[in-house]
């Protein structure tokens, strides 16, 4: 086996803060008997190899890796891959080798990021190494985070410093549906806990458009760069980032100033609502008005959230449902703050709005409204968030 065929090439990870280049990815290649450079990964993925020629020659890359970029001077980052498939049994050495090369090189540590990778079986093996690596000052990545069924309990165990999405993930969820929702709602988790999203295989900007929409701090991906045989300059992307930052400003200032104005609408539309309900006149409700802004139905609450009126549908005409009659909404994570404003003093025409759902009966994403008619009761309105949309293209 001649080690002189694998070594590192090295993939450029976008920093879209500072639009230099945050870090690189160092990835496994190998020359083949044609001249042809290829990922290294068949062959460590090949049964039939010695799993101690597997080692070596990982160790072999990786050294070649962090001697180069040893040299370099500037703020960025290297990042390994480290596979636990490599660990034997009863082992108390792991990562050693990795640390005492970085000792050799007079590499700071908090310069490389390890990248462990999942491996079926190992879970023990890759909490004690992510352990020993973060003690001894590197970063911690969770690479591939979505693929297979056991990455929530590897963020749980690691509690890594970045957070690589598995590209297949990234891909079908910047295509919209429950996988968007899944990477959306995971930018909660991300932020609350100080771990930096890095979003892989990013190629189209609509996809770069969508990892900033994840959290993503990190674009790694063929939209800037493949993974090059030299480290690229840092500043190599700037004005590329640049470029893209302000389209995604101007886009979604457009659509937040849209949302705005329907938003506005709704409001007024709501307080007018709220006269009518307080006169008891609801034969000039404007329905035409509240449909076109896609307002789906009405009702009132008690303060302690009981559900005291039917129904309102705003159809062709108003209908009436009285199935939700003595319905508790209390629990609903909107409902303490109308109460909170009111019990604050806030105006009688204050007007909060839930986060958006998938509305039961009509399956569409909607949110509901909320206003005080008086000191025991409230009126809450559930719009179409997809009407919503529609209005503010």
């Amino acid at each position: 086996m001649d080690l002189k065929q694998f070594f590192p090439h090295y993939q450029p990870i976008v920093d879209i803060y500072t639009g230099q280049i945050g870090g690189y990815e160092a990835l496994a290649r190998c020359k083949t008997k044609d001249g042809s450079i290829i990922s290294a990964w068949p062959f460590f993925n090949d049964e039939g190899i010695n799993a101690d020629d597997k080692l070596t020659v990982d160790r072999h890359i990786r050294a070649t890796a962090l001697a180069t970029f040893a040299t370099r001077t500037g703020g960025e980052f290297i990042s390994v891959n480290i596979s636990p498939s490599f660990m034997k049994p009863g082992r108390t050495d792991l990562g050693e080798n990795t640390l005492a090369l970085l000792d050799r090189l007079e590499l700071p540590p908090y310069k490389v990021v390890t990248e462990i990778m999942e491996s079926p079986g190992k879970r023990k093996s890759v909490h004690v190494l992510a352990k020993r690596f973060r003690e001894a000052g590197l970063q911690v990545a969770i690479d591939d985070f979505g693929a297979g069924y056991s990455h929530m309990e590897r963020l749980f165990d690691l509690r890594p410093d970045y957070l690589k999405i598995d590209m297949n993930l990234f891909r079908l969820a910047s295509k919209g549906g429950v996988r968007a929702d899944y990477l959306q709602a995971l930018r909660y988790v991300t932020e609350r806990n100080n771990i930096k999203v890095v979003c892989e295989g990013v190629e189209t900007e609509d996809e770069f458009m969508f990892a900033v929409d994840c959290g993503a701090r990190y674009i790694q991906g063929f939209l800037f760069s493949g993974a090059e045989p030299n480290i690229l300059p840092a500043d190599k992307f700037t004005d590329d980032v640049s470029a893209l930052r302000q389209r995604y400003l101007a886009q979604k200032s457009e659509s937040r100033k849209r949302a705005a104005l329907h938003q506005a609408e709704v409001n007024d539309a709501i307080l007018a609502l709220k006269e009518l309900i307080l006169a008891e006149d609801l034969s000039k409700v404007e329905v035409n008005r509240l449909r076109s802004l896609g307002i789906l139905r009405f009702f009132v609450c008690r303060a302690n959230g009981e559900q005291v009126s039917s129904n309102y549908n705003v159809l062709d005409r108003l209908t009436i449902d009285r199935a939700f009659c003595g319905f508790n909404w209390s629990t609903r994570p909107y409902f303490p703050e109308l109460i909170a404003r009111r019990d604050a003093g806030t105006p009688d025409d204050y007007i909060i709005h839930s986060s958006t759902y998938k509305d039961q009966e009509r399956q569409e994403l909607c949110r509901t409204y909320g206003i005080n008619l008086s000191a025991n009761h409230l009126l809450l309105v559930d719009v179409s968030e997809s009407d919503l949309v529609s209005y503010v293209k």
